[in-house]
């Protein structure tokens, strides 16, 4: 299963695709040229169906009557047992952030501005924009397999390393200290 997060909980709500395509970009000023919300989301649906990616199950939300957009696509691409791949996006027709993809193993989109992943991608909304976004969204997909294979090898790797007991609690531990590991969570994850 993938891991993609989204979080919507500032005021944004949950949309369907449907409903994404009511929400049209504002037209272009100055050098300021927005793109609406459903172009973006099927440049990155298309971009990862011709590549041969299949989406699994997909979450999008909006927020300020619908100015800004956020979204995760979890694929059907496995790097590792119980591991797949996931996909961020994200745009705004306010001038408040620029067109977003990420990729990767675990991501995280949140309408607090958060969006992290192993694989970023962002265009400024400019005459150019569009071009340059699907041209390096195409670039960021096409490296895929490759993340994908690197991935997989490391979690491989973690999979067969072998700890003790002592070694284990003392990295649980570490992770606590650097904030990975929840005061609340540390007696689960112990």
């Amino acid at each position: 299963m993938a891991d993609s997060n989204l979080v919507l909980h500032r005021g944004a709500k949950p949309v369907t695709p449907e409903e994404l395509q009511r929400y049209i970009a504002p037209r272009p000023e100055g050098r300021w040229f927005p793109l609406a919300h459903s172009r973006v989301l099927n440049v990155v649906s298309d971009t990862l169906g011709e590549a041969g990616y299949v989406v699994e199950r997909q979450k999008l939300g909006v927020l300020r009557d619908g100015s800004r957009f956020f979204g995760t696509l979890d694929l059907k691409s496995p790097i590792a047992e119980g591991v797949a791949l996931a996909v961020g996006v994200r745009n705004s027709v306010d001038k408040s952030f620029p067109l977003g993809f990420c990729a990767g193993g675990c991501v995280f989109v949140c309408d607090k501005l958060a969006f992290n992943s192993e694989l970023l991608v962002r265009r400024k909304h400019t005459i150019h924009g569009e071009r340059d976004f699907v041209l390096r969204i195409a670039e960021a997909v096409g490296s895929l397999p490759a993340f994908q294979e690197q991935d997989a090898l490391s979690f491989e790797c973690m999979r067969n390393a072998e700890l003790d007991d002592d070694r284990a609690d003392a990295l649980i531990f570490r992770g606590f200290e650097w904030g990975m590991v929840q005061h609340r969570d540390l007696a689960k994850v112990l």
